[in-house]
C-alpha cells in the first residue's frame, strides 16, 4: 500500500509507527511527501496536485492500494467535500471529505484504479496532536529539554482555555500550527507517537 502524505512528519509517523503495526499483520506500507522533491509539506491548495500524483502512482504501482494522509486544518475550500463538511461534527466532517475525494479521485482515474484499491483518509487534527494523547511521553528524560519545556507551555495554555476545544475551519494556518514548531514539528515530532503507540 502506498500512501499519499502531506509533509515529513506524516511520514515519519507513517515509517515508524503505522508500518510496523500493519507490516505484522501483512500490509506493507510505504509514504510518499505530496509535490516536487524538496516539498516542506502541507495540504496543496489545488486537488489538481492530488490527482496528479495519485495518477502517477496508479500508474507506477498497478497492483498497490493507494491511501493518503492529510490534515483537515487548513485544507482549502476547493478540496472535493470541504465546503459541504462546514457544518458537520467532528466524526462527519472526515467521512464527508474522505467520500468527496474517493468519489473525485475515482471519477478522474478511470480504470487505471480499481475502486477498492483507494482508501483516502484526512486527519481531522494536525497529526501533532497525537502528542496530547500521551502528554506524560513528552516529559521523558529522551526527550529535548527545549522541547519539554515548550511542550509544558501549550499543556499550561490549553489549561487555561478551561479545556475548551473548537473544530477550526479549512483555512490558513491556525494558532496550534503556529506554536507547533517550538516543539520541533516534523521528523523529530514523528518519534512521540511511535512510543504512544508502544505505551
Amino acid at each position: 500500500m502506498l500512501a499519499l502524505v502531506e509533509g515529513q512528519t506524516e511520514r515519519g509517523i507513517v515509517k515508524q509507527a503505522i508500518a510496523p503495526y500493519l507490516g505484522e499483520r501483512g500490509v506493507y506500507l510505504r509514504a510518499q511527501i505530496i509535490g516536487k522533491p524538496g516539498h516542506k509539506g502541507g495540504v496543496p491548495a489545488d486537488f489538481g496536485v492530488v490527482l496528479k500524483e495519485l495518477t502517477a502512482l496508479a500508474k507506477q504501482w498497478p497492483t498497490r492500494a493507494l491511501t493518503t494522509l492529510f490534515d483537515y486544518a487548513g485544507m482549502p475550500r476547493g478540496w472535493p467535500g470541504v465546503e459541504r463538511a462546514a457544518g458537520l461534527t467532528h466524526e462527519e466532517i472526515p467521512r464527508c471529505i474522505e467520500g468527496a475525494m474517493r468519489t473525485e479521485v475515482l471519477r478522474n482515474l478511470g480504470d487505471l484504479l480499481r475502486p477498492d484499491r483507494f482508501i483516502p483518509y484526512v486527519q481531522m487534527h494536525e497529526i501533532e496532536a497525537l502528542l496530547f494523547a500521551g502528554p506524560e511521553i513528552m516529559q521523558m528524560p529522551s526527550i529535548k529539554r527545549t522541547w519539554r519545556m515548550a511542550f509544558g507551555g501549550l499543556l499550561s495554555s490549553a489549561a487555561a482555555a478551561n479545556g475548551s476545544t473548537q473544530v477550526r475551519k479549512p483555512g490558513p494556518r491556525s494558532e496550534s500550527q503556529l506554536r507547533i514548531p517550538a516543539i520541533g514539528k516534523g521528523i523529530a515530532t514523528s518519534r512521540m507517537p511511535l512510543e504512544l503507540c508502544r505505551g
